[in-house]
C-alpha cells in the first residue's frame, strides 16, 4: 500500500511523497501570503464555494493557497494538498475546516469556515483585508476591556455613594 505517513511520528507538513516541506512552505510566505485552508476532514460543496474568492487571487498570483489535511483526505480542488498530523492540525485550527494565512512566517489570520463570509458588500474580502482586521484585534480587545472597567467603576462608586 504505501510508506507509514511520516506525519503520524511527528509534527511537521508533508506533500504527497510524504517529504518534509514545513519550511519550503514558511519561505513562500516571505514573498506572498500563504493562505492553508486547514480541514480534519473532507470539504464540502460550501466550503469550496466559500474558497472561489482566494482561489482567484491565488490564480492571478497575489496569494499561495493550499491545503493541509490528514493522511488519506483529499478534496483539494485545484489547490496543493500537504498532509500533517490531527495534533498539528488542531493546534493551528480549533474547527473542522478553516484557514490559516502566513504572511513572512508569522500567522497573520485565522477564519473558521463554517462561519466565514467570503463575501460582504458585493465583493469577496481579500486576504489582506483579513490580515488588516486580525491586526486591529488587540486594539479592539483592549478597548473593550477598559470600558468594561470603566464601567464596573462607575457602578461600585454609585453603589458606595448611594450606600451612605
Amino acid at each position: 500500500m504505501g510508506r507509514l505517513c511520516p506525519p503520524c511520528r511527528a509534527s511537521g507538513v508533508y506533500d504527497g511523497r510524504y517529504e518534509e516541506v514545513t519550511d519550503s512552505l514558511m519561505e513562500v510566505s516571505g514573498s506572498k501570503p500563504l493562505v492553508a485552508v486547514v480541514s480534519r476532514r473532507t470539504l464540502t460543496a460550501d466550503d469550496l464555494r466559500k474558497l472561489s474568492g482566494l482561489r482567484a487571487e491565488a490564480g492571478a498570483g497575489r496569494i499561495s493557497l493550499c491545503l493541509w489535511t490528514l493522511p488519506g483526505l483529499n478534496g483539494g480542488a485545484g489547490m496543493d494538498v500537504f498532509y500533517t498530523d490531527e495534533v498539528t492540525l488542531k493546534s493551528l485550527l480549533r474547527a473542522g475546516a478553516g484557514l490559516v494565512v502566513v504572511d513572512g512566517g508569522i500567522v497573520r489570520a485565522k477564519r473558521n469556515l463554517s462561519v466565514f463570509r467570503p463575501a460582504r458588500f458585493g465583493r469577496n474580502v481579500t486576504v489582506g483585508e483579513m490580515m488588516e482586521e486580525d491586526a486591529g484585534l488587540p486594539w479592539r480587545y483592549g478597548v473593550c476591556v477598559l470600558a468594561g472597567l470603566a464601567v464596573m467603576v462607575w457602578v461600585r462608586r454609585k453603589e458606595t455613594e448611594g450606600g451612605r
